[in-house]
């Protein structure tokens, strides 16, 4: 058996890690994504990538500029005016349990653009969107499938899984988890 080998951008490396982690502190889940995967099925997979997406923004906040005068409550914002958007604030104000991770919340829905927001929105929204998503549903896909066959999840958490302080030093080094790393 070939071990899994990312190759994959730093966003979607992020997902990656987030998603192991995740994993790794709700193994039903991972049983349950690995039960979905044998029987050919998508939903708790696509789930599971939104919640991770929701719980762990690889963004934590979006710029936007008021075209006209703003009333918000007692405060006024003038015209031309950036405002920075917390993406947490607004996971909070639109998910009931918003600090738990569930992504049964996601199950048979559709995210709503107004409450959920990892690839921006309007104009501004990713014009790889789809292309990153496809990506994490089949490193998602992958690690399920090989979770049976293997300690894939655990080697990658052991090997490859970056604590946050050394992130940006692994990105800027352009390192990558290679088939050394997963011990092959």
């Amino acid at each position: 058996m070939t071990p899994f080998t990312p190759r994959i951008g730093w966003r979607e490396a992020e997902f990656a890690q987030q998603a192991v982690e995740r994993l790794r502190r709700h193994p039903g889940l991972l049983s349950r994504l690995t039960d979905e995967v044998d029987a050919g099925g998508s939903q708790l997979r696509q789930a599971t990538i939104w919640e991770v997406q929701r719980s762990r923004p690889v963004l934590e906040a979006t710029l936007r500029r008021t075209k006209t005068q703003i009333r918000l409550g007692e405060w006024v914002i003038p015209q031309d005016t950036t405002l920075l958007i917390s993406m947490q604030q607004a996971n909070a104000q639109s998910f009931t349990d918003a600090g738990s991770f569930d992504p049964d919340r996601f199950v048979g829905t559709n995210s709503t653009p107004v409450t959920w927001f990892p690839f921006g929105g309007g104009v501004n929204r990713c014009i790889g969107a789809a292309f990153a998503n496809m990506e994490m549903d089949v490193t998602l896909r992958t690690l399920a499938h090989r979770s049976r066959s293997g300690p894939a999840i655990a080697v990658l958490i052991r090997r490859c899984a970056l604590r946050s302080t050394d992130r940006l030093a692994h990105r800027q080094s352009g390192s990558r988890c290679s088939r050394q790393d997963l011990g092959s």
